[in-house]
């Protein structure tokens, strides 16, 4: 066999190579587009329904892989293996993943084979009131602007139906129902009733004593104003004092005032309102209640009502 004999065998043979190598190819370009699209004869590719222009790529129908559209109008698409996954509500979720339910209180997973699997608890049901959604054992305002209502476990409204606008007058005061306040007493505490009526405790009071300007409970003793005397607060706020016959100091008696030193001219007493008379071995005059105090500081900002103050205990001095 002589060169140019060789050289003819191998052009042939490497020609027929090359024709198989090509036939494979398309071969494979179409098996993997083979039952979701093929060639369209125009260039482009038509895949699961939808044409294409060669070159595009798009989403294989099994959801994973990619798919391209060539130049000869056959579809390929990658071959990953795909993971199973599961949409619910909208959202995609892999294998095994767990998820509120829509219901609010159970739980559902995503299972092979997209299969959703949700839990089937009883939910607690919740209520509907003036337009807004609350949970079981929630509280909140009634419409009316004074009520509470409640979301009850069955779902149902319960509301407080105290009487709208209602006030308690106690002692010169209005209050609120619900609202808590000091009895008149000093010692019990009221309350504003939704009828508007006040409901006050009854527990014993402690009796209490004021003089000279002191406040003494029940049971104590202290030192009467003329200095030799002793007082003592009973149980029911009276204040009572030994009768010893004491030496007169006029001038240190601030509580009193003498008009005479002569017995016959206490005959003609005249005392001021809020005052009583008395007579000693110094005289005669009149004396202001002992529970006044020898002065009232009234200097600013301190209020004081100075008028009250000379009528009630005209012999005290008042600091301004």
């Amino acid at each position: 066999m002589n060169a140019s004999h060789t050289l003819l065998g191998l052009l042939t043979a490497a020609s027929l190579l090359a024709g198989c190598y090509s036939a494979d190819a398309e071969l494979g370009s179409a098996g993997q587009g083979a039952g979701q699209g093929g060639g369209s004869g125009s260039g482009g590719c038509t895949y699961d329904g939808v044409a294409h222009k060669a070159g595009d790529s798009f989403k294989s129908t099994d959801g994973c892989n990619t798919c391209s559209c060539g130049q000869d109008g056959q579809v390929a698409c990658t071959v990953m293996a795909c993971v199973d996954t599961c949409t619910y509500d909208g959202k995609t979720y892999p294998v095994g993943q767990s998820f509120p339910s829509t219901d609010g209180c159970n739980t559902c997973s995503c299972a092979a084979g997209n299969a959703v699997a949700c839990t089937e608890k009883a939910c607690a049901q919740g209520c509907t009131y003036d337009g807004k959604t609350y949970q079981a054992g929630d509280s909140f305002p009634s419409t009316d602007g004074c009520n509470t209502c409640g979301c009850d476990p069955d779902g149902q409204v319960a509301c407080t139906a105290m009487a709208c606008g209602v006030t308690c007058l106690y002692d010169g005061t209005e209050h609120k129902p619900g609202e808590s306040y000091p009895a008149q007493d000093g010692c019990n505490t009221c309350s504003c009733g939704p009828d508007g009526a006040s409901l006050c405790t009854l527990m014993p009071c402690t009796a209490t004593c004021t003089y000279a300007g002191v406040d003494y409970k029940a049971g104590d003793e202290f030192p009467a104003l003329d200095g030799c005397n002793t007082c003592s607060c009973d149980q029911g706020g009276t204040i009572g004092c030994t009768k010893i016959a004491c030496e007169c100091k006029p001038d240190q008696e601030w509580w009193r005032k003498y008009f005479s030193a002569d017995p016959k001219g206490c005959d003609a007493l005249d005392c001021l309102p809020n005052t009583s008379g008395f007579q000693n071995a110094c005289g005669c005059g009149c004396e202001q209640s002992a529970a006044c105090p020898q002065y009232f500081d009234c200097m600013p900002p301190k209020p004081c009502d100075v008028k009250k103050i000379q009528e009630e205990c005209p012999y005290s001095g008042i600091a301004l």
